[in-house]
């Protein structure tokens, strides 16, 4: 008989515990956050367009390329910059936030 409340008890816990395996993992799936949704090509339209200089590739800290599509950003090209201030091609930011509503670099939400 005690063998029997003993395996009762046992069975107990261990179900109690599965599931409260289960459902912390659950919870830690939903604090996740997800991709930021991509953003309307009127919103992107909306950011800050600069054309690289001289004095842009210069500036101390400045990006020498773009972090995209890795080439080499150059005199005459046309960059768009997000809120967080990283300024990629403008072609290649169009396109990343036309799918994802993030910074490409910082990853902050734009």
């Amino acid at each position: 008989m005690l063998s029997e409340e003993m395996s009762s008890v046992r069975d107990f816990f261990f179900s109690v515990s599965l599931i409260t395996a289960l459902l912390l993992e659950g919870l830690s799936e939903e604090a996740e956050p997800g991709p930021e949704p991509g953003l309307s090509k009127q919103s992107i339209g909306l950011l800050p367009e600069l054309e690289v200089t001289s004095g842009f590739l210069a500036a101390p800290g400045a990006p020498k390329e773009c972090a995209i599509c890795l080439e080499n950003l150059v005199q005459g090209e046309s960059l768009r910059g997000v809120p967080c201030a990283h300024y990629l091609h403008r072609a290649c930011l169009d396109q990343w936030l036309a799918t994802s509503g993030s910074c490409p670099v910082c990853r902050k939400p734009v």
